[in-house]
């Protein structure tokens, strides 16, 4: 249920947040995300090389105390983010008449950003918590 609420909550925020024109896609907008995604996925590598290595009691980096919900946060930071590059891709399609059997495409991308934001959602409360 929370993961759920956490999920909408944040799609919709920014959803509001970019239709309002307060969060605007440009290309050091762009790039700044796609750099730290490469950083966050460079950083899961290196926990789950650490957690095989009994790090954080085998959870790698997320299981070291205060380390693991400040990466956690930053990841559901980023998955949303990534939400306004998807409704500006969405948007970009609609203005330039992308063909309707090209829609699953867009689709797609927003479903698994979507998924990620969850997974993210989850793995925060899960460490709120305190449980694997």
């Amino acid at each position: 249920g929370q993961a759920v609420m956490g999920t909408i909550c944040a799609f919709v925020g920014m959803l509001v947040a970019y239709r309002s024109g307060r969060i605007r896609v440009t290309p050091k907008f762009t790039k700044m995300l796609i750099g730290a995604a490469m950083g966050y996925l460079l950083l899961g590598l290196v926990s789950i090389i650490g957690s095989f290595a009994g790090l954080g009691g085998g959870l790698g980096l997320f299981g070291i105390s205060g380390f693991g919900p400040m990466i956690a946060i930053a990841g559901v930071a980023l998955a949303s983010f990534f939400l306004i590059l998807d409704f500006d891709a969405i948007e970009k399609g609609i203005a330039a008449s992308a063909p309707e059997q090209e829609s699953w495409r867009a689709a797609f991308g927003l479903m698994v950003t979507i998924v990620w934001l969850y997974m993210e959602i989850l793995r925060l409360l899960s460490i709120l918590r305190g449980r694997d």
